[in-house]
């Protein structure tokens, strides 16, 4: 029994003698180091099933890039709404081809559902005058134009001094969001303006 108590008390003392003689942080490192190798070891089993994806233009990704293709157009081919969007955008299409080198002389303007916008300026209207006409009447150079926006008299009525800056057509054509710049300082602002009344919307959307 004495021998045994001896052997543990020289045991104890080794064990204590170690700690006392282990560099502060060891412990601690080398639990960290432990999971960090356990986490490598899991993450080495974890297997990337789209991992092909990253080369762009590899035979694989174009394949899964094909058959997604093929999934979303049948499902847009099955809603009801499919053919009369379709129409809309080759309308659009077709808009943009006929009226060709022609309109693309005419400066900035924008084309939609069949009608021709433009800001034109003049000695009258500095700050230019937001119109429309329909494409077949440009086309025709017989334009039937309808002003919409006359910049100079809003300034007029508001007192400051706008730019026109650019517009974001609805895709029913019925209002759009037009962009003025003020004093050409780079505040810019959105109000929503209704293209058949021809007038700002009272109670719509400004930014």
């Amino acid at each position: 029994m004495r021998k045994l108590i001896a052997a543990l008390g020289g045991l104890t003392t080794a064990v204590c003698l170690a700690f006392a003689f282990t560099p502060p942080g060891t412990f601690a490192s080398s639990s960290r180091q432990f999971s960090r190798n356990i986490q490598a070891k899991e993450l080495a089993v974890i297997k990337d099933e789209y991992s092909y994806l990253e080369e762009v233009h590899g035979p694989d990704a174009m394949r899964w890039v094909r058959e997604q293709n093929t999934r979303t157009l049948a499902e847009l081919q099955g809603d009801s709404r499919y053919p009369r969007y379709l129409k809309t955008i080759q309308d659009l299409e077709k808009d943009a081809s006929a009226a060709g080198e022609m309109l693309s002389q005419r400066g900035r303007l924008w084309l939609h559902r069949g009608w021709v916008y433009e800001v034109a300026v003049d000695a009258a209207h500095p700050q230019g005058i937001f119109r429309r006409a329909r494409l077949e009447s440009v086309l025709h150079r017989k334009p039937k134009w309808q002003a919409l926006i006359d910049v100079d008299a809003l300034n007029a009525a508001e007192n400051k001094t706008w730019w026109f800056a650019g517009i974001r057509i609805s895709p029913n054509g019925r209002r759009c969001l037009v962009q003025l710049l003020l004093n050409a300082s780079g505040v810019t602002a959105w109000r929503e303006f209704d293209l058949e009344e021809r007038e700002f919307v009272a109670d719509g959307f400004v930014l």
